[in-house]
């Protein structure tokens, strides 16, 4: 319902894309077993629990077939949806096996930062056009804004707090989880590349008023 949509506040996060797709080549790169983020699931979602219990098992074995039996749990569990609709199980059996093959991808195609940034957007799996959208896209609507406030990362910790105490809640530390390892950045891309992730993103860097 519009109206009901109307009703809320919305905000969004965003950030420069020159270090947004550095920080997402070095994420997928160094993988996302690092630093597990917990979550509390419903207590009468047995499937959740049991779904995430075994993924992180299958993540922990050292066998060389890991990603085809990730997959397989994946893909079991996604029957879920069948018996138990809207569950978080659902949506963790969806999206689980889709991250794994962009990693998987990306580091088949992909030796270092600059081919990353020139994996093409139509690739038969359809896995590498996330890397051709810019963020207006994803906060617009027929060129609508529908985001009341828009945080940015580099500021995120001031941004969110003034954002925070703005709807009521009291001053706090934002936590920083799934952190990937910085890597200097002397050297790390051409200015080719530069050049076509400002020609890319050209709608986030005008829209959002960062520098070129």
């Amino acid at each position: 319902d519009e109206n009901i949509f109307n009703e809320y506040l919305k905000f969004c996060v965003v950030r420069n894309p020159l270090a947004r797709m550095i920080s997402w080549h070095n994420k997928l790169e160094q993988g996302f077993n690092k630093d597990e983020v917990p979550v509390k699931p419903k207590k009468e979602d047995i499937a959740f629990r049991v779904y995430m219990e075994g993924f992180i098992l299958l993540r922990k074995i050292n066998f060389s077939q890991k990603g085809w039996l990730i997959n397989c749990w994946s893909n079991f569990f996604s029957l879920i949806k069948k018996f138990n609709h809207g569950t978080q199980g659902e949506f963790a059996a969806r999206t689980a096996g889709v991250g794994y093959n962009v990693i998987k991808q990306v580091k088949q195609n992909a030796k270092n930062f600059d081919e990353f940034i020139m994996l093409p957007e139509n690739h038969p799996s359809g896995l590498f056009r996330r890397f051709y959208s810019n963020q207006l896209d994803y906060i617009a609507d027929n060129d609508i804004v529908l985001a009341d406030r828009i945080l940015k990362f580099e500021n995120l910790n001031s941004d969110f707090d003034k954002f925070a105490q703005e709807i009521g809640f009291e001053k706090s530390v934002l936590p920083h989880v799934n952190k990937s390892v910085k890597k200097n950045k002397k050297n790390f891309y051409s200015e080719e590349t530069k050049r076509i992730i400002v020609e890319r993103f050209e709608k986030d860097y005008e829209y959002f008023g960062y520098m070129l």
